[in-house]
């Protein structure tokens, strides 16, 4: 199942979308979702690791982002989050 932004099911894997604020953290990536995003429901700091392993490039804090993942949310604080990428919202 793929899920885009409205929630929409289109596929056969799941994939979330969602907009999130890097918020300032030395060893990890962490954001904050940004307002009207359903991860927001889920707690409001998540960590942010690639699911092949890959190290995520650093980004500024404050810099919106979009993450791609399998919907899937480790219940800790702050929640954990595998995506299958990172961009920076154009």
């Amino acid at each position: 199942i793929f899920c885009d932004e409205n929630d929409n099911v289109t596929e056969t894997q799941l994939r979330c979308i969602f907009k999130a604020e890097v918020q300032p953290d030395e060893f990890r990536l962490l954001v904050i979702p940004c307002e009207g995003e359903r991860e927001l429901s889920s707690g409001d700091l998540h960590s942010v690791y690639l699911k092949d392993g890959k190290e995520i490039e650093k980004f500024e804090k404050g810099t919106i982002i979009q993450i791609e993942y399998d919907g899937i949310i480790l219940e800790s604080y702050p929640g954990q989050i595998r995506a299958y990428s990172v961009k920076i919202c154009e």
